[in-house]
């Protein structure tokens, strides 16, 4: 396929799926974890406000969701709360959004093949899968954090003392971590499309994505830099209250979450429209 054609292959998706942000029916699977991921991100950001207090500050008090004693004084709850949510997100991703992205998938499918896939059509197809589903959640995010944690070991010497090097590095690193995901995220359409199981969906999954190399990793890109602002707001968590007032960072944690519903959605209609079209 010719240069131009991929990239007016690539224009026709990414305008499909803006076109898909108007059908509601579509945004089940992205609302349903969209609800769940706001509710802990309000329960964490107010640790004392309800009837979760003791299980929120056991949680940001411990060292493997990110927290400490620290996580129970003001503003430094504040400065905690990003890492704790999205600690406690990746649980949730393994565990729910394994299969609501499976769903979305069937839905998003069906949508582009002309069919109308209701939600409870594609969870029950999404479960039937459900093994596989997280397993290759686990897998992916455990190649992904691995990276994320060996990047910095390596650099680390060449970053202390230069906060201007430390921040290029960390959107370059989140850049990277981009391109990282790039090869797995066919993974689940070839176990809920095409009913592979895990190890045969990865290796075609790595070969798809590798013919296929600009249209998904640019749509990776395009979907995910709208995140990126907020997502370094939230790792200058700091900087920010210093520069406005620590409630901000309250601010840029709800928007994030409500982003990563629209990006989350715009990527897998357009993942679909390419896994669709170009295994015709």
């Amino acid at each position: 396929m010719s240069a131009i054609l991929k990239i007016n292959n690539f224009l026709s998706a990414f305008i499909d799926a803006l076109k898909s942000l108007f059908y509601i029916r579509l945004w089940t699977p992205f609302f349903i974890f969209f609800i769940l991921s706001l509710a802990f991100a309000y329960i964490i950001l107010n640790p004392y406000s309800g009837f979760w207090t003791g299980f929120v500050t056991a949680l940001g008090t411990s060292g493997i969701f990110g927290g400490g004693e620290a996580f129970t004084h003001y503003p430094q709850h504040l400065f905690l709360s990003p890492s704790v949510h999205s600690r406690i997100n990746l649980i949730l991703s393994v565990i729910l959004d394994s299969l609501l992205t499976g769903a979305a998938f069937a839905i998003f499918a069906g949508f582009f093949g002309g069919e109308k896939v209701k939600f409870a059509e594609g969870v029950r197809k999404a479960f039937s899968k459900y093994h596989w589903l997280v397993l290759a959640n686990i897998i992916v995010y455990a190649i992904l954090i691995f990276v994320q944690w060996l990047l910095p070991e390596i650099f680390i010497d060449m970053l202390i003392g230069n906060p201007r090097r430390v921040f290029a590095f960390i959107v370059a690193l989140k850049l990277f971590m981009f391109l990282a995901l790039s090869p797995f995220v066919y993974i689940i359409p070839y176990i809920i499309l095409h009913n592979e199981n895990l190890f045969s969906a990865i290796l075609k999954s790595i070969k798809f994505f590798f013919r296929n190399f600009f249209s998904t990793f640019f749509a990776i890109f395009i979907t995910q830099l709208i995140v990126l602002p907020l997502s370094l707001g939230l790792d200058y968590s700091s900087w920010v209250a210093d520069k406005f007032s620590p409630e901000t960072i309250a601010v840029i944690l709800y928007l994030e979450v409500f982003v990563t519903m629209i990006a989350s959605l715009l990527l897998t209609a357009m993942l679909t429209r390419f896994f669709i079209e170009y295994n015709e």
